[in-house]
């Protein structure tokens, strides 16, 4: 039968817990766990854990009600290890180990009932109120959120398909519609020019800011002495900070393809110069070709060392966004807004298919260049219409032919109401002659239905 005890040292000391000892049924011998500073409480698990434990041998609990019991972070752990067993790539197991147990801690999620749709509404409430106080701080992205919202149902779609759960939680937890949302971080696209100030300051930057002085008389002048071996490295981080722009600019690759891209990868002594893409080292896992534009082929030429091995990166780092807010600002180019848009990494990837579209290249050639599967993402979401050369195009386009211009004055020169003139109207039709939408189709009308009446 089960009870419940103090040890010795603790029985005069108040607030000391009791331990409870029970037999467990289904192993087969005595178990010790540690209750309460209520002695009545303690009883009463003692009693519930040795009753559990009968019922478990004899099986009549239900093995869901245990598995609900348990932490949710043994939850976590089992989904995660059915993720690697169904041959997930490994980072896509990483960031749903750093989603959900961060997700989980944030609402408050212990037991795997305590999932509810409630719960996760409540979580994005709080969390665009927070981040919102300031209107140029970026907010919770409706494609951030429905991501969220797809990790937490295959969650819980895998809790309830594994009797880890009575039913699915999150049955009835939706999807945002994207197209309906205001875009939370917009882009906008830099005019070549703003690239050539961009390039220039990532390239003189490292050995300014060496050589600024921070303190004294001369604070904020490059003055200070530095070694030879520091001004040589502050240049070749120069040079590689403007290789990644270039490469984002003229080939469209992304952060983490640049920050992968190999020598291997590049084909820059055939006649059509370009870059292969590993399958591994691209967003869709899909192995590219992106043609270079011969400005980039040269540059890449031009930095590529003289001895290199075909496996050696060909920059060491991609300038993060502290970095390009700095280059941005010693450019004097407006980092921009949420009416504008924001200049990021990623809008240099923005800038080359707007440039593409502004000097004329066909859609389809675009598409494949940006590495699209859907036309759309390249007509709309990677283009700026604000930098297309709408007003000179439409100024190409023929005018209207248009008659002469209607009298403004309440009266001709020749005494005639507005809309009566000669010359106002069509050729071949006269005031009073019908559908020429003067004053005297209505006198002609009158004076017949006046006619018909009488008769």
């Amino acid at each position: 039968m089960a009870s419940v005890w103090k040890r010795s040292c603790d029985k005069n000391r108040r607030g000391a817990p009791w331990y409870c000892s029970y037999f467990d049924a289904q192993r087969g011998k005595w178990m010790t766990v540690k209750g309460y500073s209520d002695k009545a409480a303690s009883e009463e698990k003692a009693i519930k854990l040795e009753r559990d434990s009968a019922r478990r041998a004899e099986g009549i609990i239900d093995p869901v009600e245990e598995e609900c019991r348990k932490p949710i972070t043994e939850h976590v752990a089992d989904y995660l290890d059915k993720l690697r067993g169904e041959m997930c790539v490994e980072r896509h197991v990483l960031q749903q180990d750093r989603r959900l147990n961060h997700l989980f801690k944030a609402m408050g999620v212990e037991r795997i009932m305590d999932l509810t749709a409630a719960r996760v509404l409540k979580y994005f409430a709080h969390h665009q109120i927070t981040r919102t106080d300031d209107p140029e701080r970026r907010t919770l992205s409706v494609a951030t959120r429905n991501g969220i919202i797809a990790s937490l149902k295959a969650f819980s779609r895998w809790a309830a398909a594994c009797r880890r759960a009575p039913f699915d939680p999150l049955a009835t937890l939706k999807k945002l519609d994207a197209k309906s949302q205001p875009r939370a971080h917009p882009r906008r696209a830099l005019t070549p020019q703003e690239v050539g100030h961009l390039v220039d300051t990532a390239l003189r930057r490292p050995v300014i800011e060496i050589r600024m002085i921070r303190t004294g008389k001369n604070r904020g002048k490059p003055l200070a002495r530095v070694s030879e071996y520091a001004q040589h490295m502050a240049e070749e981080l120069g040079k590689e900070r403007r290789i990644c722009y270039l490469i984002a600019v003229w080939a469209g690759l992304r952060r983490s393809e640049i920050g992968a891209l190999r020598w291997k990868d590049l084909e820059l002594d055939c006649p059509v110069p370009r870059i292969c893409l590993r399958a591994e080292a691209t967003k869709a896992r899909r192995a590219d070709m992106v043609t270079l534009h011969p400005q980039l082929a040269q540059e890449l030429l031009d930095y590529r060392p003289a001895a290199y091995e075909p496996e050696d990166v060909v920059v060491s780092a991609v300038p993060d966004m502290n970095t390009m807010r700095r280059d941005l600002a010693m450019a004097g180019i407006d980092p921009g807004n949420r009416q504008r848009g924001f200049v990021d990494f990623h809008s240099l990837r923005m800038t080359l298919s707007t440039m593409m579209a502004v000097y004329g290249m066909s859609q389809r050639s675009r598409q494949a260049q940006m590495r699209h599967s859907d036309p759309r993402l390249t007509e709309i979401t990677y283009m700026d219409i604000q930098l297309l050369p709408i007003a000179d195009e439409l100024a190409r386009v023929p005018a209207i032919p248009l008659a002469e211009v209607w009298p403004t004055s309440a009266q001709d020169a020749d005494g005639s109401s507005p809309g009566t003139s000669a010359a106002a109207l069509p050729a071949g039709r006269n005031v009073g002659e019908r559908g020429a939408g003067g004053v005297g189709d209505l006198a002609v009308g009158s004076v017949r239905r006046t006619q018909r009446r009488s008769a």
